[in-house]
């Protein structure tokens, strides 16, 4: 499978850095990091035990300074990735805000607002560095949680993340541009390399034919695909819908959902797989 790291290791002679408070056991990401083409990637291993102050593995503040700390070491041009862990059961941040009840949803503000502190810090330093001005800063949750409202992730507003690029070099047609699309994470390589760096749209489809370049998309376009153990969702902006694979009926949480985006949603499951299992 491709991947941005990847394809600018290959092509655009970037170096490269993947940074995690956990253990790279977890998942397998580390077999799949290495293979990925990082050339330096750091873990909760390289931490030391007092800076492990949470179940998971390092807190994210604590990692994001650490982040930056190898980004200014790095040759230029880079690409930098840290993978937060502090939003994240249970929740047991080295912190207290006005959220200090012992729920879990208490809980959960309380290390949503540590991480956005933490996010914070290490945008006051990195304004300070060389290299700010240069930099794109793409920023994304790795998946959505039915906290704090307890909605079940079943629910597509369990499943909807915020996605950020932020950045001098960006288009001048692009700062203060919200895209109303809807889209997916496999969206994001097709934005960034193309929509922000100018690769190529036919480079683009032969690397990543299910990612789509969302600053070319209209606001009423696209889709969104999700799925659990219990089933598969589909959301366009006519409706959201899901469908559970017990009863195979679904069940619609808002707008229409028509038997042709029920069947699209089928058939984009199944291709999925299919191109999976072939490669």
């Amino acid at each position: 499978l491709n991947s941005v790291s990847r394809i600018l290791t290959r092509e655009g002679d970037y170096s490269t850095l993947f940074c995690y408070g956990g253990e790279l056991t977890f998942a397998n990401i580390g077999s799949w990091l290495r293979g990925q083409r990082f050339e330096k990637i750091i873990s909760e291993s390289d931490f030391s035990r007092s800076e492990k102050t949470q179940r998971w593995g390092v807190d994210d503040e604590r990692l994001l300074h650490h982040f930056l700390l190898n980004i200014n070491e790095m040759k230029q041009p880079f690409l930098a990735t840290a993978l937060t862990l502090s939003l994240h059961p249970p929740y047991d941040v080295p912190f207290s805000s006005q959220w200090n009840g012992n729920n879990d949803r208490e809980k959960f503000l309380n290390s949503a607002a540590f991480a956005d502190k933490a996010i914070g810090a290490f945008f006051e330093e990195a304004r300070r560095q060389p290299w700010y001005d240069r930099t794109v800063f793409v920023l994304v949750a790795d998946h959505g949680a039915s906290l704090p409202g307890g909605m079940g992730l079943d629910h597509p507003r369990s499943r909807q993340v915020p996605l950020l690029m932020i950045g001098k070099p960006l288009k001048s047609d692009l700062p203060g541009h919200r895209v109303k699309a809807v889209c997916g994470h496999h969206d994001i390589p097709a934005t960034v390399l193309g929509g922000l760096m100018g690769y190529p749209a036919s480079r683009l489809k032969e690397h990543f034919p299910w990612s789509r370049d969302l600053t070319q998309w209209s606001d009423n376009s696209g889709f969104g695909y999700y799925t659990n153990e219990n089933g598969l969702g589909w959301v366009t902006n006519d409706g959201e819908a899901f469908l559970p694979f017990s009863t195979r009926e679904w069940h619609v949480w808002s707008g229409n959902s028509s038997l042709m985006a029920q069947q699209n949603a089928q058939a984009y499951l199944q291709m999925l797989y299919t191109d999976f299992l072939s490669r």
